[in-house]
């Protein structure tokens, strides 16, 4: 027998009005084991999701005002999420990733896993190359992916059994950049496709963009944990080199400040009366990066510019001087 919630006679209220509810789940088992590693690995874990949420926050951006499917090909298996409104639909898993092409790859032609997977890389699912063997090699890769193709049609057709349509598809993980992967879906669904890009809320220097653009669709579940504590404060972070221009520094300075909760104060031309500017001692000033730039008249209380207002030793300085 199933378990069952008991209701008093008469307690439901009858109403036509509805509301849909995302429920999430995961593994007990699997939450336990991260739970273990993390524990072993004496780190603090915050919080666990699912990969979706994830995919969603790092690779799209806010209000899109249509319907997408989100792809993302991992090595072991494939992620297949419709997003409505910021919100997964439709979330649909197929046990069939790159390590599974690779190794039909390997089994047909009788040749080792690294070849093979240099093969797919190389050729791809997609061959417009005349040797025979390259189209066999594509036709190899074809089949492999055909339960992942099968479960992308059956997912577009649930969807539209709800008189809703899909506008475009968005490639993610190790496999995204395959050979011909894009324009052969495009193909199949009639659909544009383009692989996502996990690094567009991401301020970085230009010298590492070419590399970075490579590996994209490997860290978009990565950026999308990493941006969880920020989601929904700003729309901006930055990778910090040395070298990086002023315009991205006070970009990034002014999404920190928002995000930490506190003001962004511009003190070019900001005038200081130097009675004040002098509270603070000028080692302690310098030392901490850190200025009295006004005070609060009716709350007693003495407005300080800091670089970095988490700095500990900072605080506790400010402390020492007020009391």
């Amino acid at each position: 027998n199933k378990p069952s919630i008991p209701i008093k006679s008469g307690s439901i209220l009858e109403d036509h009005d509805t509301t849909d509810v995302l429920l999430t789940a995961a593994p007990r088992r699997l939450v336990s084991r991260y739970v273990e590693i993390f524990q072993k690995a004496r780190l603090n874990l915050l919080s666990l999701e699912t990969e979706s949420f994830a995919l969603i926050r790092s690779l799209l951006n806010r209000d899109a005002p249509f319907s997408l499917m989100i792809i993302d090909i991992g090595a072991v298996a494939t992620d297949i999420i419709i997003i409505e409104c910021e919100t997964p639909v439709v979330i649909r898993t197929v046990d069939v990733g790159g390590m599974a092409i690779t190794s039909a790859i390997s089994g047909s032609l009788g040749i080792d896993m690294e070849r093979a997977e240099q093969f797919k890389r190389d050729i791809g699912i997609l061959s417009d190359q005349t040797a025979e063997q390259n189209n066999s090699i594509a036709q190899i890769i074809e089949s492999a992916f055909a339960p992942v193709v099968n479960e992308i049609s059956y997912s577009i057709d649930l969807y539209r059994a709800r008189d809703k349509s899909i506008e475009e598809i968005v490639l993610s993980g190790g496999s995204a950049y395959m050979l011909g992967l894009a324009d052969f879906l495009r193909q199949t669904f009639t659909l544009p496709v383009h692989i996502g890009d996990p690094w567009h809320k991401i301020i970085y220097p230009k010298p590492l963009e070419a590399n970075l653009k490579e590996l994209s669709s490997m860290f978009s579940v990565a950026i999308g944990l990493a941006v969880k504590e920020l989601a929904g404060e700003v729309e901006i972070f930055n990778i910090i080199m040395p070298n990086t221009n002023q315009d991205i520094k006070e970009c990034f300075t002014k999404a920190q400040a928002q995000a930490l909760g506190f003001e962004f104060v511009d003190l070019v031309g900001h005038e200081i009366d130097l009675q004040i500017l002098e509270i603070i001692p000028e080692s302690l000033a310098i030392n901490y990066k850190m200025a009295a730039i006004g005070i609060d008249e009716k709350a007693n209380l003495l407005n300080v510019a800091m670089l970095d207002p988490r700095d500990v030793k900072a605080r506790e300085a400010l402390n020492y001087i007020g009391r």
